[in-house]
């Protein structure tokens, strides 16, 4: 099986996918929880003057604010490698000047755990391991007094403004991994219902019109349906009501959008951005959930080239393995500039 790495040619891969609205998500709540933290930083001055990992702070947050700003532009790889150094230098810069009693620790323990969530165990265990010479380095040095701390190390440690300091950052981080984990959980658990929906959805119609004895019916009439849903010119799209997993798309779907099926399904209709209007889709859903007729409906549906054309919708609710859901056909309205694409 091939390792999924951090690589552009890989964007439309769902893991990558996930990890790059991770990474965002990430840059996003980073740019707004640091906030207090850098004030926190500051603050420290009372206590302990100005030092130069302050300095470093206020660089390293003016960086984030770019990254944040210009986050769809750069690669996931570039991203999730400048967040991972960053704390790396961090971690180094702090310990060099207040020791193990202040942030030092703390970021080169982050930087280990964003490793692993965007490159995988090994990655990690490598960056762990750069951690723990980084350490011994610096415990050999101010063992046999090699370095020197410029500040009141007992001082700092036990002042009001460090406390508040670490309790700020504490709080940050927090929130920021408590997202991280959720969403990873939640990515996790859509791609198990798509695949449990997918082995169920043609099963979950049919099989309860069934005899036992006429197995041999139900396999033909799958067979049968899934030959008629490949062959339609229409796009035709399966997922969940509530979440909207995408659990089953047709040939038609993949030759309109240009998406691969085994990239797509398991991922939200709100990830893959795939309407252009999402008012229109949230208004339908709701109609659907309040069981009013839709019929059929105007909107628009943005290809894998960003490209927006216009469709007729038709939704209806279905349900499938004991799990609601909605299946969609759309079919093409070809404009005087378009042709049409689904040949």
């Amino acid at each position: 099986m091939k390792k999924l790495r951090l690589e552009d040619g890989e964007h439309n891969h769902p893991i990558y996918t996930i990890r790059d609205s991770l990474i965002n998500n990430v840059l996003v709540l980073s740019s707004i929880f640091l906030i207090p933290t850098l004030i926190a930083s500051a603050y420290r001055m009372i206590d302990i003057g100005v030092q130069t990992i302050m300095y470093f702070h206020f660089l390293s947050y003016f960086f984030l604010l770019l990254l944040t700003i210009f986050r769809k532009k750069l690669s996931i790889s570039f991203k999730a490698s400048t967040v991972i150094f960053t704390l790396i230098l961090l971690g180094v810069i702090a310990i060099m000047a207040f020791g193990i009693s202040a942030e030092g620790i703390l970021a080169l323990f982050v930087a280990a755990l964003f490793t692993a969530v965007f490159y995988g165990l090994k990655a990690s265990l490598v960056i762990s391991a750069v951690n723990i010479v980084i350490l011994s380095v610096m415990a050999f040095l101010v063992a046999f007094n090699y370095w020197e701390f410029k500040v009141n190390i007992k001082l700092y440690t036990f002042s009001a403004s460090t406390w508040a300091y670490i309790g700020v950052l504490m709080f940050s981080f927090c929130i920021i991994f408590s997202f991280l984990i959720s969403r990873i959980i939640t990515s996790l658990s859509n791609n198990i219902t798509a695949l449990s929906l997918q082995g169920n959805k043609f099963s979950g119609i049919v099989a309860p019109h069934i005899k036992a004895d006429d197995s041999g019916i139900l396999k033909e009439s799958k067979q049968l349906f899934s030959l008629i849903k490949d062959m339609t010119k229409d796009v035709y799209m399966l997922f969940t009501l509530n979440s909207g997993v995408l659990v089953d798309v047709n040939e038609a779907f993949i030759r309109f959008t240009g998406y691969e099926k085994s990239d797509i399904l398991g991922m939200t209709i709100k990830e893959l951005e795939i309407f252009g209007v999402e008012m229109d889709y949230e208004k339908l859903l709701k109609k659907i959930k309040n069981q009013e007729d839709v019929g059929s409906v105007e909107t628009e549906l943005r290809t894998q080239d960003q490209r927006v054309l216009k469709v007729v919708m038709s939704l209806s609710s279905i349900n499938v393995g004991g799990n609601n859901c909605i299946a969609a056909v759309l079919c093409h309205t070809i404009t005087p500039h378009e042709t049409d694409i689904t040949q």
